[in-house]
């Protein structure tokens, strides 16, 4: 259902599957990354918080829970990154916590260690939303070219991620001019 963008059937699927296993934390985790991807920060924080509740150890619910406040409650950035960073304690070597640490500084201004944290991650994971993430950061300290070439790489991988053709519109639409439009 995902892979069609059926949002409606993959929650259904997940609530189902719920009603036969409420305690499953993969399946809450599951239903809570939908929900996020879905423009439902709110419901999907709802299930995290509870997950990191019962789970304070567990990186992946750290993670998450973190990214989540960090990109939908600037207000909330402080606990954010406190999340983060104690995912980071407990697993240094996931990109997409790694990527979460380098975005959390860039939002709060740092963009040196913003870019080194987000440089580990794209070096371990030549992935949309990290290359969207370092992108922008090496834009913001005046490498554009650096910032473009990351974005058609990310582009290459995944031409549809919406993060990243978000953050390409914002600061260099020309990549998303299809060849023939160049060619008129």
């Amino acid at each position: 259902h995902q892979q069609q963008q059926r949002t409606d059937l993959t929650l259904a699927l997940l609530d189902l599957a719920l009603d036969t296993h409420p305690n499953n934390m993969q399946l809450l985790y599951r239903k809570a990354i939908v929900l996020e991807t879905n423009a439902q920060p709110a419901q999907a924080q709802h299930i995290l918080k509870q997950l990191v509740r019962d789970y304070p150890d567990n990186a992946d619910y750290l993670n998450a829970l973190g990214y989540s406040l960090m990109v939908s409650q600037p207000d909330q950035l402080t606990q954010a990154i406190v999340y983060v960073e104690r995912a980071y304690s407990l697993d240094d070597s996931n990109p997409a916590i790694i990527d979460s640490l380098g975005w959390g500084y860039y939002l709060r201004g740092e963009l040196n260690p913003a870019r080194t944290y987000l440089e580990q991650a794209w070096a371990l994971l030549k992935d949309a939303e990290i290359g969207a993430h370092l992108g922008e950061v090496l834009w913001q300290l005046g490498e554009k070219h650096n910032a473009r070439t990351i974005w058609q790489q990310a582009l290459a991988r995944d031409a549809n991620y919406p993060v990243l053709l978000d953050t390409i519109k914002r600061f260099a639409p020309e990549l998303l001019l299809s060849k023939d439009d160049h060619e008129n």
